[in-house]
């Protein structure tokens, strides 16, 4: 894992972080802070792939929540609802993929703690080709659309380079 110290607004510090393996490096994972009665949560990471050929994110795993799982918020007519992605998420060649809040991301459900901000969240990634990787997301504040300091996660869901 690196980690970089970078200067947010003002005079805090915040940490920016990757985990790469491989082709693959995770761009600091991050979650929102919960409520003691909040079940459940979600994490948010950007994934980039320097390799010709594409992965695919098939599952994850975390001993913090009862299931850790893809998932993705579509609109269902007027709606918009929360549903597992199935068959997994693309990583395309040469590119990368944001898992964002209000797209694509990881859903703890069942949480065994509260998230406090600025605590970590041990989480195993696991991919088609790459395998198994293991990274620590940041607990961000309760109300954090990003990570702090670290430069604002696209919505998008895929990007080319």
């Amino acid at each position: 894992m690196v980690i970089l110290t970078v200067a947010a607004s003002g005079s805090v510090l915040a940490q920016a972080h990757e985990h790469k393996q491989g082709p693959l490096t995770v761009v600091h994972p991050w979650s929102r802070a919960t409520a003691p009665s909040q079940k459940a949560g979600g994490v948010f990471l950007r994934i980039r792939n320097d390799s010709n050929q594409p992965d695919r994110l098939i599952g994850v795993e975390s001993d913090r929540a009862d299931v850790a799982s893809l998932h993705a918020l579509i609109r269902d007519g007027d709606v918009m609802r929360m549903r597992p992605v199935q068959g997994g998420i693309e990583v395309p060649a040469n590119g990368e993929v944001v898992l964002a809040p209000g797209g694509k991301h990881v859903m703890l459900i069942g949480l065994r703690a509260q998230l406090i901000k600025e605590s970590n969240i041990p989480l195993t990634l696991i991919f088609e080709r790459a395998g198994r990787v293991e990274i620590v997301a940041v607990v961000e504040a309760a109300g954090s659309r990003g990570p702090s300091g670290a430069g604002a996660h696209r919505a998008a869901d895929t990007k080319s380079r």
